[in-house]
């Protein structure tokens, strides 16, 4: 069965939905979900295949990925929802009388995430434009 655009969005809430909660982002995974159609977009062309419209993806733009490139899809996508959520968050810390919020410290966390999740994407995805395939073959026919 193929991966749809729901399944992929319900992995990402599942694995950020608090993130994505406290940066006021969408948290639905129905298959619709405004915030995460950029980081779908973008893992997908970072696979190698164009989605028809640059700023969504489709279920159909996703059949194209084979079954062992849902997890790398699916990192790729985190990793870009991240940065998304870095982008969405407020970096300020707020006191107000007696009660304080620490909201810088949300924002170092999310970074930490990122550069940890960079960090777990180079070390099992490679660009292969920047590769080469050698065939090593030999001629056992003498």
């Amino acid at each position: 069965m193929a991966l749809t655009r729901a399944d992929a969005e319900e992995v990402l809430v599942s694995r950020l939905s608090g993130l994505l909660a406290a940066a006021g982002m969408a948290v639905t995974h129905a298959g619709s979900n405004a915030d995460l159609a950029d980081p779908l977009a973008w893992a997908l062309r970072r696979m190698g295949t164009d989605p028809a419209s640059p700023v969504t993806v489709t279920d159909s733009d996703l059949s194209g990925l084979g079954a062992a490139d849902y997890d790398d899809y699916l990192d790729l996508a985190e990793y870009r929802t991240l940065q998304t959520i870095q982008g969405h968050l407020a970096v300020v810390d707020i006191t107000a009388g007696p009660r304080t919020e620490k909201l810088s410290q949300l924002a170092a966390q999310v970074k930490a995430m990122i550069e940890a999740k960079a960090a777990s994407l180079a070390e099992y995805v490679t660009n292969i434009a920047y590769g080469y395939i050698r065939l090593d073959l030999t001629d056992d026919y003498g």
